[in-house]
């Protein structure tokens, strides 16, 4: 019997040979990362199981101690017990937002022969991912704790003093208009200043009187490596009132409406003693590792419907790159 090609069969193993070719030849693509290994099947363990709900979310692990876990499908998944930091994503199904995919870094001790659940919810605009010890439970388990989680909007910046002789009006401040999305490319030809940190490029701006409150979103692009800011505010005598640094910067990874970057953001209201705002890179966050991903895709072949898994990579800080700043209304939250 003769067999002839079938375009509609084949399309789908060569779009994924396509895109698993184009991956491994960028220019900016990092090695990718390890997998976490899982404990023999005699050994003890401790269990993170995922979370799902026809039409509603879906909820699992995402990395393990900076690893990627076996596979979207694998849970439960077994873990060595001990301390671990482990990253769970909740995907929330009908809405059209970014916001509809929810992150939270956590830290605790897996204790040997118990589950763990991944746990997702929405109140509204409002979503929430935790890790539980069972199906419905609304706690996090005993002594473990979010990290990063910012303080409370309303709880008074600690004041900061700065070290003698450093002398920040000497910077190049360009005024920064409200209400506006501004470019920024920090590279070899900008200017730069000797820090408490090191010296590092820069970009300073001057803020505008704000009569209402004021968010600021920053956003590091990645191309390869990354540019990973840290932010001081300033007062009018050009005095350190506030840092914003990690864990308040963070990796916010790719959706289908947005590219991954790592963010940094605060927010300013009437009478703020603040009047200018710096971005440098520190030393201490130069050559930090950063994991970012790749969305996955859907295609349509024939009247099939395929998945192709995105790709993982690491990036490191760099001195230089490019990064969008926003000043805008605050929004009521």
């Amino acid at each position: 019997m003769r067999r002839f090609f079938d375009p509609k069969r084949c399309i789908a193993g060569c779009v994924g040979m396509v895109l698993a070719l184009w991956t491994a030849t960028r220019a900016d693509a990092a090695p990718a990362l390890a997998h976490y290994v899982s404990p023999a099947a005699a050994a003890p363990a401790a269990e993170i199981v995922s979370a799902s709900k026809w039409g509603s979310f879906l909820g699992r692990l995402q990395f393990i101690d900076g690893m990627i876990p076996g596979g979207p499908t694998v849970s439960p998944l077994r873990v060595t017990p001990g301390a671990h930091h482990v990253s769970l994503m909740c995907v929330f199904a009908g809405i059209s937002s970014s916001d509809a995919i929810k992150r939270v870094l956590l830290t605790g001790v897996f204790v040997a022969d118990r589950k763990y659940y991944v746990r997702c919810a929405r109140d509204g605009l409002n979503f929430r991912a935790w890790l539980a010890e069972s199906p419905d439970g609304n706690e996090l388990p005993q002594g473990f704790s979010e990290i990063g989680a910012l303080a409370a909007p309303d709880k008074p910046a600690e004041p900061r003093v700065s070290p003698a002789g450093l002398d920040l009006s000497q910077l190049a401040f360009l005024t920064l208009d409200a209400a506006r999305s501004l470019e920024i490319k920090i590279g070899d030809a900008s200017p730069t200043f000797e820090f408490p940190d090191g010296a590092s490029h820069y970009a300073a701006f001057a803020l505008p009187d704000v009569n209402s409150p004021l968010h600021l979103d920053l956003k590091s692009w990645f191309h390869g490596d990354v540019f990973f800011p840290r932010l001081l505010l300033l007062d009018a005598e050009h005095r350190v009132v506030r840092t914003i640094a990690q864990p308040e910067v963070r990796y916010v990874e790719p959706s289908w409406l947005a590219r991954g970057h790592v963010l940094a953001e605060c927010d300013f209201v009437p009478h703020d003693p603040v009047r200018y705002l710096v971005i440098y890179s520190s030393a201490d966050d130069l050559g930090e590792k950063m994991a970012s991903s790749q969305s996955g895709s859907v295609f349509v072949a024939g009247k099939a419907v395929g998945y192709l898994p995105g790709s993982t990579y690491v990036h490191h800080g760099s001195r230089t790159g490019s990064m969008t700043l926003t000043l805008e209304p605050r929004k009521a939250r």
